[in-house]
């Protein structure tokens, strides 16, 4: 929980003036808006961890549930706040199917 906690506190830079403004709707959008970033960060962690452990298991590595035990999807270090974020629209993911065949155990 505790690394939950600070992940949302990461995604919740800025947002301090609206919080004190005690605008009740303003108070509860800030809150929506970061619940959906944290839980979209989760969800790319989650989507490039599947993508890197299917990527190993096909090179021969073996993998446990208890090594799988040490990951977390709440990471940051690997994130950039601030600066240029590029999105090449032409990168089609994986399909889920795919990668979800790849990590059974």
């Amino acid at each position: 929980m505790e690394a939950y906690n600070y992940l949302s506190d990461w995604c919740f830079f800025g947002n301090t003036k609206l919080v004190a403004s005690n605008d009740d709707i303003e108070m509860e959008k800030a809150i929506k808006y970061n619940d959906i970033l944290t839980s979209a960060i989760i969800l790319q962690n989650i989507a490039d961890m599947t993508e890197i452990i299917a990527a190993l298991k096909d090179e021969g590595h073996f993998i446990t549930k208890e090594d799988m035990s040490y990951l977390s999807p709440y990471l940051t270090e690997h994130l950039k706040r601030f600066g240029d974020i590029i999105m090449d629209t032409r990168h089609i993911p994986k399909s889920i199917d795919v990668t979800r065949s790849k990590v059974l155990w």
